[in-house]
C-alpha cells in the first residue's frame, strides 16, 4: 500500500500537537515496513529542523503552505497526487483537508471541534478554514479522533458513527534517570511540588482561567509551572508574571 500523509503544519511557524503526532505516527507507520509512506510538504527549499523534519521521503506541492489550505478550501485544489504521484490512500493529519481525487480515499485525523464549537478562540482565518475542513470530514472514508472526547464531539455535529474510530496519540517517553532529574529541578529551581501544564500559548488553551483558578486556590506549598511555545494573542509572560515567586 501506497499512502500520502500531509504534513505542512511542520512548516508553520508554530508546528504545535497536531505537527508532533502526525510525525510520531508516520515514523511508526513506516517503521513497520507494511505500507509505503509519502509526505506532502509546501513549496519551498526549507527542511524544519529537529523535532519538526519529516521522518520519512516527501515531496513539495507547488505553493506555500497558506496557498495550500485556501485552495483545498475555496477551489478543491490541488490534490496532493500532484506531489505524491498515484497513492492508495490520503492521510489528512488536521482538519485541512485535501481534495479527493479520482476516488482515492481520504482519512483524516480531527484532534478536536473547537473552530465549530468555540470560534471565537481561534483567529478568523483558522476559525474559517479549520470549521469548513471539519465539514469535509464527515464524508472522509474515515475519521480518526484521538479521544472518546472528541469521538463523541464529532458526533454530536453529525459525523457518522460508523466511520468515527479513536486512535489515541502515541506516547514517547525516553527513559531518564534520577540525575536527569535533579539537574533539571535545579536548572530551573523545581524545589516543590508543581502543577505542569505544557501547550502552545493561544486563546483556545484557556490558560487565563487556569491560572485564575490556581491563584484563587491560595496554596502556598505548590507551584504551576507552564511550558510551551508562543501562539497568538496570548503573552504568557505577561499573564504569569504577577504571580511569579
Amino acid at each position: 500500500m501506497r499512502a500520502a500523509v500531509t504534513l505542512l503544519q511542520s512548516w508553520h511557524d508554530t508546528p504545535g500537537g497536531t505537527a508532533t503526532s502526525a510525525l510520531s505516527q508516520a515514523a511508526a507507520v513506516a517503521a513497520t515496513g507494511k505500507v509505503e509512506l509519502i509526505g506532502v510538504a509546501p513549496w519551498g527549499r526549507t527542511v524544519p529542523s529537529a523535532p519538526w523534519s519529516p521522518p520519512i521521503p516527501f515531496r513539495r506541492l507547488p505553493l506555500p503552505y497558506q496557498l495550500v489550505y485556501d485552495g483545498w478550501h475555496r477551489l478543491h485544489f490541488p490534490p496532493v497526487q500532484l506531489a505524491t504521484g498515484r497513492v492508495d490512500v490520503v492521510h489528512a493529519t488536521t482538519v485541512t483537508v485535501p481534495p479527493r481525487w479520482r476516488g482515492t480515499p481520504v482519512v483524516v485525523t480531527v484532534h478536536d471541534v473547537f473552530p465549530i464549537t468555540h470560534p471565537e478562540r481561534l483567529s478568523p482565518r483558522g476559525a474559517r478554514l479549520l470549521s469548513a475542513g471539519i465539514e469535509r470530514a464527515k464524508s472522509a472514508a474515515l475519521v480518526l479522533c484521538p479521544s472518546d472526547a472528541t469521538a463523541e464531539s464529532c458526533r454530536e455535529i453529525g459525523f457518522d458513527e460508523d466511520r468515527v474510530i479513536v486512535v489515541p496519540w502515541g506516547v514517547h517517553a525516553p527513559r531518564v534517570t534520577e540525575a536527569d532529574v535533579a539537574a533539571v529541578r535545579v536548572r530551573f529551581g523545581l524545589d516543590r511540588p508543581y502543577v505542569l501544564w505544557v501547550g502552545t500559548i493561544e486563546p483556545r488553551k484557556n490558560l487565563e482561567m487556569l491560572v485564575s483558578a490556581f491563584v484563587a486556590l491560595r496554596r502556598d506549598d505548590v507551584d504551576l509551572l507552564v511550558v510551551g511555545p508562543d501562539g497568538w494573542q496570548t503573552d504568557g509572560d505577561a499573564l504569569v508574571a504577577p504571580h511569579e515567586r
